[in-house]
Protein backbone atom coordinates (compact mmCIF):
# COMPACT_ATOMS: atom_id res chain seq x y z
CA UNK A 1 0.00 0.00 0.00
CA UNK A 2 2.79 2.53 0.90
CA UNK A 3 4.16 1.48 -2.86
CA UNK A 4 1.47 2.68 -4.76
CA UNK A 5 0.90 5.43 -2.48
CA UNK A 6 4.27 6.52 -3.04
CA UNK A 7 3.86 5.76 -7.02
CA UNK A 8 0.68 7.62 -6.99
CA UNK A 9 2.48 10.71 -5.65
CA UNK A 10 5.19 10.48 -8.10
CA UNK A 11 2.47 10.42 -11.02
CA UNK A 12 0.67 13.17 -9.58
CA UNK A 13 3.99 15.34 -9.15
CA UNK A 14 5.21 14.89 -12.47
CA UNK A 15 1.20 15.51 -14.08
CA UNK A 16 1.44 18.60 -12.14
CA UNK A 17 5.11 19.19 -13.67
CA UNK A 18 3.81 18.96 -16.97
CA UNK A 19 1.01 20.78 -16.87
CA UNK A 20 2.99 23.68 -15.84
CA UNK A 21 5.58 23.65 -18.58
CA UNK A 22 2.90 23.07 -21.12
CA UNK A 23 1.09 26.26 -20.21
CA UNK A 24 4.40 27.77 -20.25
CA UNK A 25 5.29 27.35 -23.26
CA UNK A 26 7.32 24.83 -25.51
CA UNK A 27 9.05 21.51 -23.28
CA UNK A 28 12.58 21.22 -22.69
CA UNK A 29 14.60 19.50 -20.57
CA UNK A 30 13.49 18.86 -17.07
CA UNK A 31 16.43 19.21 -14.03
CA UNK A 32 15.19 18.29 -10.11
CA UNK A 33 17.58 19.85 -7.12
CA UNK A 34 17.02 18.21 -3.89
CA UNK A 35 19.49 18.15 -1.47
CA UNK A 36 18.10 16.43 0.64
CA UNK A 37 17.81 13.11 -1.71
CA UNK A 38 19.44 10.71 0.06
CA UNK A 39 20.70 9.72 -3.82
CA UNK A 40 21.55 13.56 -4.69
CA UNK A 41 24.87 14.54 -6.05
CA UNK A 42 26.11 16.48 -8.72
CA UNK A 43 27.72 14.00 -10.70
CA UNK A 44 23.82 12.57 -11.23
CA UNK A 45 21.58 13.51 -14.65
CA UNK A 46 19.63 15.84 -12.44
CA UNK A 47 16.37 13.31 -12.97
CA UNK A 48 13.50 12.93 -10.22
CA UNK A 49 14.84 10.06 -8.93
CA UNK A 50 18.57 10.90 -9.44
CA UNK A 51 18.51 14.98 -8.80
CA UNK A 52 21.32 17.27 -8.65
CA UNK A 53 22.40 18.54 -5.17
CA UNK A 54 22.96 22.19 -5.68
CA UNK A 55 21.43 24.60 -7.89
CA UNK A 56 25.05 25.66 -9.18
CA UNK A 57 25.19 22.39 -10.88
CA UNK A 58 22.32 22.71 -12.60
CA UNK A 59 22.19 26.37 -13.66
CA UNK A 60 25.68 25.03 -15.68
CA UNK A 61 23.34 22.24 -17.42
CA UNK A 62 19.89 24.06 -17.99
CA UNK A 63 19.45 25.74 -21.40
CA UNK A 64 16.81 27.62 -23.64
CA UNK A 65 13.68 26.09 -22.56
CA UNK A 66 14.64 24.01 -19.33
CA UNK A 67 12.92 24.16 -16.19
CA UNK A 68 15.26 23.74 -12.75
CA UNK A 69 12.89 22.47 -10.04
CA UNK A 70 14.43 23.31 -6.62
CA UNK A 71 13.12 21.05 -3.49
CA UNK A 72 13.23 22.26 -0.31
CA UNK A 73 16.18 23.09 1.80
CA UNK A 74 18.78 25.85 2.67
CA UNK A 75 21.00 25.86 -0.31
CA UNK A 76 24.48 27.48 1.12
CA UNK A 77 25.83 28.59 -2.44
CA UNK A 78 26.59 31.55 -4.76
CA UNK A 79 24.37 30.59 -8.06
CA UNK A 80 25.78 32.18 -10.91
CA UNK A 81 23.85 31.24 -14.65
CA UNK A 82 25.82 32.66 -17.46
CA UNK A 83 23.36 30.51 -19.90
CA UNK A 84 20.56 32.51 -21.92
CA UNK A 85 16.92 31.89 -22.41
CA UNK A 86 14.76 33.09 -25.25
CA UNK A 87 11.94 35.04 -25.26
CA UNK A 88 9.72 32.21 -26.47
CA UNK A 89 11.69 29.57 -24.81
CA UNK A 90 13.18 31.38 -20.94
CA UNK A 91 15.29 28.94 -18.41
CA UNK A 92 13.48 28.69 -15.30
CA UNK A 93 14.44 27.96 -11.75
CA UNK A 94 11.56 27.80 -9.88
CA UNK A 95 10.71 26.14 -6.26
CA UNK A 96 8.98 22.76 -6.69
CA UNK A 97 5.11 22.34 -5.62
CA UNK A 98 4.87 23.39 -1.78
CA UNK A 99 8.77 23.69 -1.21
CA UNK A 100 10.18 25.95 0.95
CA UNK A 101 13.56 26.46 -0.96
CA UNK A 102 16.02 29.06 0.79
CA UNK A 103 19.69 30.39 -1.00
CA UNK A 104 21.34 32.04 1.83
CA UNK A 105 24.92 33.79 1.38
CA UNK A 106 25.94 32.66 4.73
CA UNK A 107 27.48 29.12 5.88
CA UNK A 108 26.53 27.27 9.38
CA UNK A 109 29.66 27.54 11.60
CA UNK A 110 30.18 24.52 13.70
CA UNK A 111 34.41 24.53 14.69
CA UNK A 112 34.35 26.87 18.08
CA UNK A 113 36.67 27.43 20.74
CA UNK A 114 35.71 28.60 23.90
CA UNK A 115 37.61 31.92 25.46
CA UNK A 116 38.47 32.58 28.57
CA UNK A 117 36.14 35.87 28.49
CA UNK A 118 32.65 34.48 29.62
CA UNK A 119 30.54 33.27 26.79
CA UNK A 120 33.31 34.26 24.14
CA UNK A 121 33.90 31.73 21.73
CA UNK A 122 36.14 31.68 18.53
CA UNK A 123 36.30 30.36 15.34
CA UNK A 124 39.09 30.55 12.10
CA UNK A 125 37.50 33.61 9.71
CA UNK A 126 40.03 33.82 6.52
CA UNK A 127 37.07 36.18 4.92
CA UNK A 128 37.82 39.59 4.04
CA UNK A 129 34.91 41.42 2.16
CA UNK A 130 35.96 45.28 1.58
CA UNK A 131 40.11 44.87 1.40
CA UNK A 132 40.92 48.26 -0.04
CA UNK A 133 39.98 50.32 2.90
CA UNK A 134 42.12 50.30 5.78
CA UNK A 135 38.70 50.08 8.15
CA UNK A 136 37.17 47.47 6.30
CA UNK A 137 34.16 49.56 5.65
CA UNK A 138 32.84 50.92 2.50
CA UNK A 139 32.00 53.74 2.51
CA UNK A 140 35.20 54.39 4.81
CA UNK A 141 34.22 57.58 6.92
CA UNK A 142 33.13 57.66 10.70
CA UNK A 143 29.85 57.44 10.41
CA UNK A 144 30.17 54.32 8.45
CA UNK A 145 33.02 52.87 10.04
CA UNK A 146 30.40 49.94 11.72
CA UNK A 147 27.58 50.61 9.15
CA UNK A 148 29.91 49.94 5.94
CA UNK A 149 31.24 46.87 7.07
CA UNK A 150 30.09 43.62 5.19
CA UNK A 151 30.19 40.81 7.95
CA UNK A 152 26.72 39.34 9.53
CA UNK A 153 26.31 36.71 11.98
CA UNK A 154 22.72 35.00 13.28
CA UNK A 155 22.13 32.96 16.19
CA UNK A 156 19.01 30.72 15.48
CA UNK A 157 17.96 32.79 13.12
CA UNK A 158 18.91 36.14 15.46
CA UNK A 159 21.32 38.88 14.11
CA UNK A 160 23.88 39.88 16.39
CA UNK A 161 25.65 43.35 16.81
CA UNK A 162 29.03 44.17 15.59
CA UNK A 163 31.64 45.82 17.56
CA UNK A 164 34.78 47.10 16.60
CA UNK A 165 37.04 46.35 19.56
CA UNK A 166 37.55 42.87 21.51
CA UNK A 167 37.10 44.25 24.65
CA UNK A 168 33.25 45.71 23.54
CA UNK A 169 32.39 42.21 23.31
CA UNK A 170 29.19 41.52 25.64
CA UNK A 171 25.75 39.47 25.06
CA UNK A 172 24.98 39.38 21.62
CA UNK A 173 27.38 40.50 19.41
CA UNK A 174 30.56 39.54 17.45
CA UNK A 175 34.19 41.07 16.93
CA UNK A 176 35.92 40.11 13.79
CA UNK A 177 39.71 39.95 14.45
CA UNK A 178 41.97 40.64 11.44
CA UNK A 179 44.93 40.34 12.80
CA UNK A 180 44.56 37.14 14.44
CA UNK A 181 42.05 36.13 10.98
CA UNK A 182 39.41 34.97 14.32
CA UNK A 183 35.31 35.46 14.63
CA UNK A 184 34.91 36.15 17.97
CA UNK A 185 31.13 35.78 19.03
CA UNK A 186 29.01 35.78 22.55
CA UNK A 187 25.53 34.78 22.06
CA UNK A 188 22.55 36.68 23.57
CA UNK A 189 21.95 34.10 26.43
CA UNK A 190 25.97 32.86 26.80
CA UNK A 191 25.21 29.48 25.49
CA UNK A 192 27.37 27.18 23.85
CA UNK A 193 27.63 27.94 20.21
CA UNK A 194 28.77 24.51 19.50
CA UNK A 195 25.26 23.11 20.66
CA UNK A 196 22.99 25.82 18.54
CA UNK A 197 23.00 26.88 15.20
CA UNK A 198 25.02 29.93 14.00
CA UNK A 199 25.35 31.34 10.69
CA UNK A 200 27.82 33.59 9.57
CA UNK A 201 27.69 35.45 6.27
CA UNK A 202 30.54 34.71 3.78
CA UNK A 203 29.12 35.35 0.10
CA UNK A 204 28.56 38.84 -1.57
CA UNK A 205 26.42 37.80 -3.79
CA UNK A 206 23.49 34.63 -4.00
CA UNK A 207 21.82 34.78 -7.13
CA UNK A 208 23.91 36.56 -10.15
CA UNK A 209 21.77 35.91 -13.48
CA UNK A 210 23.99 37.21 -16.41
CA UNK A 211 21.84 35.42 -19.05
CA UNK A 212 18.88 37.15 -21.02
CA UNK A 213 14.94 35.70 -20.69
CA UNK A 214 15.91 33.42 -17.41
CA UNK A 215 12.85 32.94 -14.59
CA UNK A 216 13.24 32.48 -11.25
CA UNK A 217 10.03 31.93 -9.14
CA UNK A 218 9.38 30.76 -5.47
CA UNK A 219 13.13 31.02 -3.82
CA UNK A 220 14.03 32.88 -0.43
CA UNK A 221 17.41 34.54 -0.37
CA UNK A 222 18.95 36.25 2.51
CA UNK A 223 22.07 36.99 4.44
CA UNK A 224 24.63 38.38 2.01
CA UNK A 225 28.22 39.83 2.71
CA UNK A 226 27.42 42.29 0.28
CA UNK A 227 28.92 45.45 0.42
CA UNK A 228 26.93 49.26 0.16
CA UNK A 229 25.70 49.62 -3.21
CA UNK A 230 25.53 46.16 -4.42
CA UNK A 231 23.00 43.64 -4.87
CA UNK A 232 22.74 40.47 -3.42
CA UNK A 233 20.55 39.22 -5.85
CA UNK A 234 21.25 40.55 -9.82
CA UNK A 235 19.16 40.22 -12.99
CA UNK A 236 21.56 42.08 -15.94
CA UNK A 237 19.69 40.74 -19.10
CA UNK A 238 16.95 41.65 -20.69
CA UNK A 239 14.01 39.09 -20.56
CA UNK A 240 15.03 38.68 -16.96
CA UNK A 241 11.61 37.80 -14.50
CA UNK A 242 12.14 37.74 -10.51
CA UNK A 243 8.31 36.51 -9.56
CA UNK A 244 7.09 35.65 -5.72
CA UNK A 245 10.80 35.74 -4.44
CA UNK A 246 11.76 37.21 -0.70
CA UNK A 247 14.89 38.91 -0.71
CA UNK A 248 15.62 39.94 3.08
CA UNK A 249 18.12 40.48 5.38
CA UNK A 250 21.23 40.90 3.07
CA UNK A 251 24.10 43.48 4.69
CA UNK A 252 23.47 45.88 2.08
CA UNK A 253 20.78 46.05 -1.25
CA UNK A 254 18.39 43.25 -1.65
CA UNK A 255 18.45 43.24 -5.33
CA UNK A 256 19.86 45.33 -8.29
CA UNK A 257 18.45 45.62 -12.09
CA UNK A 258 21.43 47.09 -14.12
CA UNK A 259 19.86 46.21 -17.68
CA UNK A 260 16.70 46.72 -19.46
CA UNK A 261 13.33 45.08 -19.84
CA UNK A 262 13.11 43.12 -16.74
CA UNK A 263 10.07 42.27 -14.74
CA UNK A 264 9.60 42.09 -10.83
CA UNK A 265 6.46 40.32 -9.90
CA UNK A 266 4.85 39.54 -6.74
CA UNK A 267 8.33 39.56 -4.61
CA UNK A 268 9.24 40.99 -0.86
CA UNK A 269 12.19 43.17 -0.06
CA UNK A 270 12.26 43.47 3.24
CA UNK A 271 14.73 44.33 6.57
CA UNK A 272 18.04 44.83 4.18
CA UNK A 273 20.85 46.84 5.81
CA UNK A 274 21.09 49.25 3.08
CA UNK A 275 17.90 49.65 0.11
CA UNK A 276 15.06 47.05 -0.80
CA UNK A 277 16.54 47.39 -4.20
CA UNK A 278 18.24 49.61 -6.75
CA UNK A 279 18.73 49.74 -10.93
CA UNK A 280 20.71 51.59 -12.90
CA UNK A 281 19.90 51.78 -16.76
CA UNK A 282 17.15 49.66 -16.19
CA UNK A 283 14.96 50.83 -19.14
CA UNK A 284 11.32 49.71 -19.35
CA UNK A 285 11.80 48.05 -15.54
CA UNK A 286 8.21 46.48 -14.37
CA UNK A 287 7.82 46.38 -11.05
CA UNK A 288 4.13 44.99 -9.91
CA UNK A 289 2.45 43.71 -6.98
CA UNK A 290 5.47 43.55 -4.84
CA UNK A 291 6.29 45.09 -1.32
CA UNK A 292 9.17 46.72 0.02
CA UNK A 293 9.45 47.45 3.95
CA UNK A 294 11.55 47.90 6.48
CA UNK A 295 14.90 48.78 4.18
CA UNK A 296 17.80 50.12 5.52
CA UNK A 297 17.87 48.59 8.95
CA UNK A 298 21.94 49.44 9.49
CA UNK A 299 21.83 53.43 8.99
CA UNK A 300 23.24 54.36 6.11
CA UNK A 301 23.25 57.78 5.17
CA UNK A 302 20.01 58.79 4.22
CA UNK A 303 21.47 61.23 1.55
CA UNK A 304 23.38 59.17 0.17
CA UNK A 305 21.39 56.14 -0.80
CA UNK A 306 18.88 54.59 1.97
CA UNK A 307 15.84 53.12 2.57
CA UNK A 308 13.15 51.49 0.01
CA UNK A 309 15.27 52.00 -3.65
CA UNK A 310 17.00 54.28 -5.66
CA UNK A 311 16.75 54.07 -9.43
CA UNK A 312 19.52 56.10 -12.29
CA UNK A 313 19.68 56.41 -15.92
CA UNK A 314 15.97 54.50 -15.93
CA UNK A 315 13.74 55.04 -18.99
CA UNK A 316 10.24 54.03 -19.28
CA UNK A 317 10.40 51.98 -15.38
CA UNK A 318 6.52 51.22 -14.26
CA UNK A 319 6.18 50.81 -10.40
CA UNK A 320 2.53 49.38 -9.78
CA UNK A 321 0.05 47.71 -7.41
CA UNK A 322 3.05 47.90 -5.16
CA UNK A 323 3.50 48.71 -1.12
CA UNK A 324 6.47 50.66 -0.17
CA UNK A 325 6.21 51.02 3.90
CA UNK A 326 8.11 51.57 6.99
CA UNK A 327 11.28 52.06 5.38
CA UNK A 328 13.93 54.19 6.88
CA UNK A 329 15.15 56.84 4.38
CA UNK A 330 12.82 57.63 1.59
CA UNK A 331 10.28 55.14 -0.09
CA UNK A 332 10.68 55.76 -3.74
CA UNK A 333 13.63 57.45 -5.03
CA UNK A 334 14.64 58.06 -8.39
CA UNK A 335 17.96 59.61 -8.57
CA UNK A 336 19.48 61.64 -11.92
CA UNK A 337 18.73 61.05 -15.14
CA UNK A 338 15.28 59.09 -15.30
CA UNK A 339 12.64 59.50 -17.91
CA UNK A 340 9.06 58.68 -18.65
CA UNK A 341 8.37 56.58 -15.22
CA UNK A 342 5.22 55.61 -13.84
CA UNK A 343 3.99 55.21 -10.63
CA UNK A 344 0.41 54.01 -10.39
CA UNK A 345 -2.38 52.05 -8.09
CA UNK A 346 0.45 51.53 -5.30
CA UNK A 347 0.50 52.15 -1.20
CA UNK A 348 3.36 54.60 -0.03
CA UNK A 349 3.41 55.07 3.49
CA UNK A 350 5.27 55.40 6.85
CA UNK A 351 8.41 55.98 4.97
CA UNK A 352 10.36 58.34 7.73
CA UNK A 353 12.05 60.60 4.51
CA UNK A 354 10.08 61.55 1.51
CA UNK A 355 7.64 59.22 0.41
CA UNK A 356 7.98 59.77 -3.62
CA UNK A 357 11.56 61.61 -4.44
CA UNK A 358 11.85 62.30 -8.18
CA UNK A 359 15.30 64.21 -8.69
CA UNK A 360 17.39 65.75 -11.38
CA UNK A 361 14.79 63.36 -14.04
CA UNK A 362 12.01 63.81 -16.33
CA UNK A 363 8.33 63.37 -16.72
CA UNK A 364 7.21 61.39 -13.70
CA UNK A 365 3.60 60.23 -14.00
CA UNK A 366 2.64 59.36 -10.45
CA UNK A 367 -1.23 58.58 -10.38
CA UNK A 368 -4.01 56.58 -8.30
CA UNK A 369 -1.61 56.07 -5.05
CA UNK A 370 -2.28 56.77 -1.61
CA UNK A 371 0.81 58.62 0.27
CA UNK A 372 0.24 59.06 3.60
CA UNK A 373 2.68 59.56 7.04
CA UNK A 374 5.74 59.92 5.16
CA UNK A 375 8.51 62.24 5.97
CA UNK A 376 8.24 62.40 9.75
CA UNK A 377 11.89 62.13 10.82
CA UNK A 378 14.37 64.43 11.73
CA UNK A 379 16.33 64.61 8.76
CA UNK A 380 19.09 67.09 8.76
CA UNK A 381 20.13 68.40 5.28
CA UNK A 382 18.12 65.92 3.72
CA UNK A 383 16.54 67.99 0.83
CA UNK A 384 12.73 67.19 0.50
CA UNK A 385 12.98 64.35 2.65
CA UNK A 386 10.01 65.90 4.72
CA UNK A 387 7.26 65.28 1.63
CA UNK A 388 4.77 63.21 0.61
CA UNK A 389 5.62 63.75 -3.04
CA UNK A 390 9.33 65.71 -3.42
CA UNK A 391 9.54 66.75 -7.40
CA UNK A 392 13.03 68.55 -7.53
CA UNK A 393 14.96 70.01 -10.40
CA UNK A 394 12.46 67.61 -12.25
CA UNK A 395 10.33 69.45 -15.28
CA UNK A 396 7.33 67.48 -17.24
CA UNK A 397 5.67 66.02 -14.40
CA UNK A 398 2.31 65.27 -13.44
CA UNK A 399 0.88 63.69 -10.58
CA UNK A 400 -2.85 62.87 -10.50
CA UNK A 401 -5.56 61.33 -7.58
Amino acid sequence: MMRRKVSLMAALFALILCSICHAQGPPGKLYFVDQRHPQADDTNPGTQFAPLKTISAAAALAKAGDTVYIASGVYRERVLIEESGTADGPIRFQASPAANVIVTGADAITDWRQEEEPGVFSTPWPYVFIGWSANRAHPGDDHHAMVGRAEQVFVKGYPLHQVLERAHLSRGSFYVDQEKRRLCVRGKHDEDLAKVLVEASVRDTVWDVQGEYVQTRGIRFRYAANKAQSGAVVLRKAGDVLEDCVVERMNSIGATFPGPDVTIRRCTFQDNGQMGFSAGSAHNLLFTGCLVRNNNTKDWSRGWEAGGNKLCLCRGVVLENSRFVDNRGNGIWFDIGNEDCTVRNCLIADNEDCGIFYEISYGLHAHDNVIVGNGFTNTPGAWGAQAAISLSSSPGCVIER
